[in-house]
Protein backbone atom coordinates (compact mmCIF):
# COMPACT_ATOMS: atom_id res chain seq x y z
CA UNK A 1 0.00 0.00 0.00
CA UNK A 2 2.80 2.40 0.91
CA UNK A 3 4.58 1.70 -2.38
CA UNK A 4 1.45 2.56 -4.39
CA UNK A 5 1.13 5.79 -2.44
CA UNK A 6 4.73 6.70 -3.16
CA UNK A 7 4.20 5.94 -6.86
CA UNK A 8 1.16 8.24 -6.95
CA UNK A 9 3.02 10.96 -5.11
CA UNK A 10 5.91 10.64 -7.56
CA UNK A 11 3.51 10.89 -10.52
CA UNK A 12 2.14 14.14 -9.12
CA UNK A 13 5.61 15.59 -8.63
CA UNK A 14 6.76 14.62 -12.12
CA UNK A 15 3.57 15.98 -13.74
CA UNK A 16 3.89 19.23 -11.78
CA UNK A 17 7.57 19.53 -12.68
CA UNK A 18 6.77 19.30 -16.38
CA UNK A 19 3.85 21.73 -16.16
CA UNK A 20 5.73 24.24 -14.02
CA UNK A 21 8.56 24.16 -16.56
CA UNK A 22 6.38 24.41 -19.66
CA UNK A 23 3.68 26.78 -18.39
CA UNK A 24 5.15 28.44 -15.32
CA UNK A 25 4.29 27.92 -11.68
CA UNK A 26 1.65 30.63 -11.43
CA UNK A 27 -0.07 29.55 -14.65
CA UNK A 28 -0.41 25.91 -13.59
CA UNK A 29 -3.53 24.85 -11.71
CA UNK A 30 -4.26 21.96 -9.36
CA UNK A 31 -6.71 20.65 -11.95
CA UNK A 32 -4.02 20.53 -14.63
CA UNK A 33 -1.58 18.75 -12.32
CA UNK A 34 -4.25 16.23 -11.28
CA UNK A 35 -5.17 15.56 -14.91
CA UNK A 36 -1.52 15.22 -16.00
CA UNK A 37 -0.86 12.76 -13.16
CA UNK A 38 -4.09 10.82 -13.94
CA UNK A 39 -5.45 11.30 -10.43
CA UNK A 40 -8.72 12.82 -9.34
CA UNK A 41 -8.48 15.93 -7.22
CA UNK A 42 -9.72 14.14 -4.09
CA UNK A 43 -6.78 11.72 -4.13
CA UNK A 44 -4.51 14.52 -5.12
CA UNK A 45 -5.13 16.49 -1.91
CA UNK A 46 -4.22 13.46 0.17
CA UNK A 47 -0.61 13.89 -0.99
CA UNK A 48 -0.35 17.68 -1.27
CA UNK A 49 -2.46 20.28 0.52
CA UNK A 50 -1.17 23.33 -1.37
CA UNK A 51 0.53 24.16 -4.63
CA UNK A 52 3.51 25.39 -2.59
CA UNK A 53 3.79 21.88 -1.12
CA UNK A 54 4.01 20.50 -4.64
CA UNK A 55 6.53 23.13 -5.66
CA UNK A 56 8.69 22.29 -2.64
CA UNK A 57 8.65 18.62 -3.72
CA UNK A 58 9.52 19.60 -7.31
CA UNK A 59 12.45 21.70 -6.08
CA UNK A 60 13.68 18.80 -3.94
CA UNK A 61 13.41 16.39 -6.88
CA UNK A 62 15.29 18.75 -9.20
CA UNK A 63 17.95 19.32 -6.55
CA UNK A 64 18.48 15.58 -6.11
CA UNK A 65 18.65 15.08 -9.88
CA UNK A 66 21.23 17.84 -10.25
CA UNK A 67 23.34 16.48 -7.40
CA UNK A 68 23.18 13.00 -8.85
CA UNK A 69 24.18 14.16 -12.34
CA UNK A 70 27.10 16.22 -11.05
CA UNK A 71 28.26 13.41 -8.75
CA UNK A 72 28.19 10.96 -11.66
CA UNK A 73 30.53 13.23 -13.63
CA UNK A 74 32.82 13.50 -10.60
CA UNK A 75 33.03 9.71 -10.51
CA UNK A 76 33.33 9.18 -14.25
CA UNK A 77 35.96 11.82 -15.10
CA UNK A 78 39.17 12.71 -13.30
CA UNK A 79 39.80 15.90 -15.29
CA UNK A 80 37.84 18.92 -13.98
CA UNK A 81 37.69 20.42 -17.48
CA UNK A 82 36.11 17.23 -18.79
CA UNK A 83 33.55 17.33 -15.99
CA UNK A 84 32.62 20.91 -16.84
CA UNK A 85 32.50 20.08 -20.54
CA UNK A 86 29.85 17.51 -19.73
CA UNK A 87 27.72 20.28 -18.30
CA UNK A 88 28.02 21.99 -21.68
CA UNK A 89 27.20 18.76 -23.52
CA UNK A 90 24.19 18.31 -21.27
CA UNK A 91 22.99 21.82 -22.14
CA UNK A 92 23.39 21.01 -25.84
CA UNK A 93 21.40 17.79 -25.42
CA UNK A 94 18.52 19.81 -23.94
CA UNK A 95 18.34 22.27 -26.83
CA UNK A 96 14.68 21.62 -27.73
CA UNK A 97 13.46 22.28 -24.20
CA UNK A 98 15.80 25.22 -23.67
CA UNK A 99 14.72 26.90 -26.90
CA UNK A 100 11.03 26.46 -26.08
CA UNK A 101 10.98 26.97 -22.31
CA UNK A 102 14.35 28.28 -21.13
CA UNK A 103 16.42 26.84 -18.31
CA UNK A 104 14.20 24.93 -15.86
CA UNK A 105 16.07 26.29 -12.86
CA UNK A 106 16.57 29.84 -14.13
CA UNK A 107 12.98 30.33 -15.26
CA UNK A 108 11.56 28.98 -12.01
CA UNK A 109 13.81 31.15 -9.85
CA UNK A 110 13.04 34.21 -11.95
CA UNK A 111 9.30 33.60 -11.67
CA UNK A 112 9.45 33.08 -7.91
CA UNK A 113 11.53 36.21 -7.41
CA UNK A 114 8.77 38.28 -9.01
CA UNK A 115 6.08 36.70 -6.90
CA UNK A 116 7.97 37.19 -3.63
CA UNK A 117 7.38 33.48 -2.99
CA UNK A 118 8.60 32.04 0.28
CA UNK A 119 10.11 29.24 -1.83
CA UNK A 120 12.38 31.59 -3.74
CA UNK A 121 15.38 30.93 -1.48
CA UNK A 122 14.83 27.17 -1.71
CA UNK A 123 14.70 27.40 -5.49
CA UNK A 124 17.97 29.37 -5.63
CA UNK A 125 19.65 26.28 -4.20
CA UNK A 126 19.11 24.70 -7.62
CA UNK A 127 21.67 27.06 -9.11
CA UNK A 128 23.78 27.10 -5.94
CA UNK A 129 24.47 23.37 -6.23
CA UNK A 130 25.79 23.90 -9.77
CA UNK A 131 27.76 26.99 -8.75
CA UNK A 132 29.44 25.19 -5.82
CA UNK A 133 30.26 22.24 -8.06
CA UNK A 134 31.82 24.59 -10.64
CA UNK A 135 33.86 26.28 -7.90
CA UNK A 136 35.20 22.89 -6.88
CA UNK A 137 36.23 22.20 -10.49
CA UNK A 138 38.03 25.52 -10.85
CA UNK A 139 39.81 24.98 -7.53
CA UNK A 140 41.03 21.64 -8.87
CA UNK A 141 42.42 23.58 -11.85
CA UNK A 142 44.50 25.73 -9.46
CA UNK A 143 42.19 28.74 -9.56
CA UNK A 144 41.68 28.67 -5.80
CA UNK A 145 41.73 32.44 -5.41
CA UNK A 146 39.51 32.96 -8.47
CA UNK A 147 37.32 29.86 -8.27
CA UNK A 148 34.20 31.76 -7.17
CA UNK A 149 34.36 34.34 -9.96
CA UNK A 150 35.28 31.73 -12.58
CA UNK A 151 32.36 29.53 -11.51
CA UNK A 152 29.98 32.50 -11.56
CA UNK A 153 31.23 33.46 -15.01
CA UNK A 154 30.68 29.94 -16.36
CA UNK A 155 27.19 29.75 -14.87
CA UNK A 156 26.34 33.24 -16.14
CA UNK A 157 27.34 32.22 -19.64
CA UNK A 158 25.15 29.12 -19.50
CA UNK A 159 22.19 31.07 -18.14
CA UNK A 160 22.65 33.85 -20.69
CA UNK A 161 22.90 31.37 -23.55
CA UNK A 162 19.76 29.59 -22.34
CA UNK A 163 17.85 32.84 -21.97
CA UNK A 164 18.73 34.20 -25.40
CA UNK A 165 18.20 30.85 -27.14
CA UNK A 166 14.73 30.81 -25.57
CA UNK A 167 13.91 34.45 -26.36
CA UNK A 168 14.92 34.08 -30.01
CA UNK A 169 13.98 30.38 -30.34
CA UNK A 170 17.40 29.79 -31.83
CA UNK A 171 19.01 26.34 -31.60
CA UNK A 172 21.96 27.35 -33.74
CA UNK A 173 22.82 30.17 -31.36
CA UNK A 174 22.65 27.78 -28.40
CA UNK A 175 24.90 25.20 -30.08
CA UNK A 176 27.38 27.82 -31.29
CA UNK A 177 27.65 29.56 -27.93
CA UNK A 178 28.06 26.34 -25.96
CA UNK A 179 30.84 25.30 -28.36
CA UNK A 180 32.42 28.72 -27.81
CA UNK A 181 32.12 28.28 -24.04
CA UNK A 182 33.79 24.87 -24.25
CA UNK A 183 36.59 26.35 -26.37
CA UNK A 184 37.07 29.04 -23.67
CA UNK A 185 37.23 26.27 -21.09
CA UNK A 186 40.03 24.54 -23.06
CA UNK A 187 42.08 27.74 -22.76
CA UNK A 188 41.58 28.03 -19.02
Amino acid sequence: MRLRGEIKRRRIIEAADKLFYQQGYQQTSFTEIAAASSLNRGNFYYYFKTKDDILRAVIQMRYQQLQSMLASWDEEFTDPKERMKHLGYFIQSQEDNLVHYGCPQGTLISELSKEQSSLYSEATELLDVVLKWLEKQFKALDYADKSSIMAMRFLAKIQGISLLANVYRNKEFLQHEICDLLAWLDKV
